[in-house]
């Protein structure tokens, strides 16, 4: 099962949402409280999402991040899908599930698409199989 966990119900998920980020993202040491800081603040204002998948016992089995954001070049309102983790191995039902689900919840927001972000490559097989197309690579050199 697969819902999108509610504000006050962030503190209990915590650890695994730090985990998460710690995990999926390219971060270094010094930026990871400054992103934890900011992440924490969207999440109980509701700027940001923490979808679940938790198993028949409630057990986490996987995690995804996002934000509903404007585009300024279009002004279009989009979903932006950050940070996902599995501690478990996801069916391609399951990953199904929680696309229709993130839908429409996008739909409901008024978001004219979905993006995501990923150095991932099982991630990005994922994005493609379920309908998502790459529309840019983003490359960087640290100074």
């Amino acid at each position: 099962m697969i819902i999108k966990i509610l504000s006050p119900q962030i503190p209990a998920f915590w650890d695994a949402i730090k985990f998460t980020v710690r995990s999926a993202e390219p971060l270094n040491d010094e930026s990871l409280q400054p992103v934890y800081n900011d992440l924490l603040q969207a999440l109980l204002s509701d700027k940001a999402q923490c979808f679940v998948s938790i198993d028949s016992e409630r057990r986490l089995r996987g995690l995804i991040l996002s934000r509903v954001m404007m585009d300024t070049v279009t002004d279009e309102v989009f979903l932006m899908l950050g940070s996902l983790y599995a501690w478990d191995k996801i069916t391609d039902e399951e990953y199904k599930e929680g696309h229709d689900l993130i839908m429409r919840f996008a739909r409901k927001q008024d978001c004219k698409y979905i993006a995501a972000r990923t150095s991932n490559l099982r991630t990005m097989e994922i994005a493609n199989s379920l309908g998502f197309r790459e529309k840019y690579r983003m490359f960087e050199v640290r100074l």
